[in-house]
């Protein structure tokens, strides 16, 4: 049976993704074909980085007003640094984009070290708090999707410069507040992979997200499991069967 509560998170669940879907297809887009695929997994533990000071030092929430400045003032300082090691050293900017993530976690960690809430803080960080959202926490994500789309309707080829690591820091930091970086990190990729050469690549990938968001959220309802990483393996399940499809029609086809 589905009550309330049930139907109450399954709609804010799929606003949000609509939200993160909308853009980050786009910005997926991007990350691959400039081959930096890590680059949100870098980014957004520098965000996340911001937040747990803020937490350590402020006590405040994670969407108090400390914690979402440090979480945006890091993610561009640290957008800026990425964007600038990787026009010194091109042929090695997956490694460097490696190097700032494994840094900014390790940092991470000890800053948590000695607090008895701080694996807690992390893990939230990780798998984020979808059942906890509410509306006024996506007003954020919302402002700044829109500001996105209304660039790019002037703009089309503004993710092409070097504005795209700071447009994507501040989508990124807004969003995995939210979800959680594994869940950023699969809204990021996993629609882009799926339907890399085909049409429409867009609105494909941003049905299969939301398809995968509502499959999600019934399983962790039902079988309470964690919502974030449901949604994600989900995603990843469908992305398997419908490149297996796609490879099939293929092979059909050219027979």
């Amino acid at each position: 049976m589905f009550d309330s509560f049930f139907w109450e998170i399954t709609i804010i669940s799929m606003c949000l993704g609509a939200l993160v879907l909308a853009t980050h297809v786009k910005l997926g887009t991007q990350v691959i074909s400039r081959g930096i695929v890590f680059i949100d997994l870098a980014i957004a533990q520098i965000a996340g980085l911001g937040v747990l000071i803020s937490q350590q030092h402020f006590v405040e929430e994670t969407f108090g007003d400390s914690a979402q400045l440090l979480a945006y003032g890091f993610a561009l300082l640290g957008a800026g640094l990425i964007a600038k090691l990787a026009k010194r050293s091109a042929s090695e900017r997956e490694a460097v984009i490696g190097t700032v993530y494994v840094c900014a976690s390790a940092l991470g960690v000890l800053l948590i070290s000695s607090n008895p809430h701080g694996a807690e803080q992390f893990k939230s960080i990780l798998n984020g708090q979808i059942l906890w959202v509410q509306w006024h926490d996506m007003l954020p994500l919302a402002v700044y999707s829109l500001g996105f789309a209304v660039a790019l309707k002037y703009k089309p080829r503004l993710l092409e410069s070097d504005a795209f690591y700071y447009i994507f820091a501040l989508l990124i930091t807004a969003s995995v507040q939210l979800v959680g970086i594994y869940l950023v990190f699969a809204c990021l990729v996993f629609p882009v992979i799926t339907f890399r050469h085909a049409s429409k690549q867009w609105l494909k990938g941003v049905t299969m997200g939301l398809v995968a968001f509502l499959a999600a959220v019934d399983l962790s309802y039902h079988w309470d499991l964690p919502t974030g990483a449901a949604i994600v393996v989900t995603m990843a399940a469908f992305m398997v069967s419908i490149r297996l499809i796609i490879s099939l029609l293929g092979k059909k086809r050219g027979h």
